[in-house]
């Protein structure tokens, strides 16, 4: 199972994380796959968004494999 999190700014300044589910498969020993994702950012009802730091990881079976920051500018 392969998920990804992205860890908003939240307005006190903490992240908060939120798991999306991304693609279920099964791959043999040594075997690689490459994925591609994209993620909107816009204005939705269920979350506001603040600018600065956020986080995005990569968890496969629900353990980190790899991670990320990145600023969010907003207009």
């Amino acid at each position: 199972m392969i998920d990804y999190a992205v860890h908003h700014r939240k307005a006190n300044g903490s992240l908060a994380p939120k798991v999306f589910k991304w693609k279920s498969l099964v791959l043999a020993p040594g075997e690689t796959v490459g994925m591609t994702r994209q993620h909107a950012v816009r204005a939705i009802t269920t979350r506001q968004y603040y600018p600065g730091g956020h986080r995005l990881e990569i968890l496969v079976n629900g353990a980190v494999l790899a991670g990320g920051d990145f600023q969010l500018v907003m207009p």
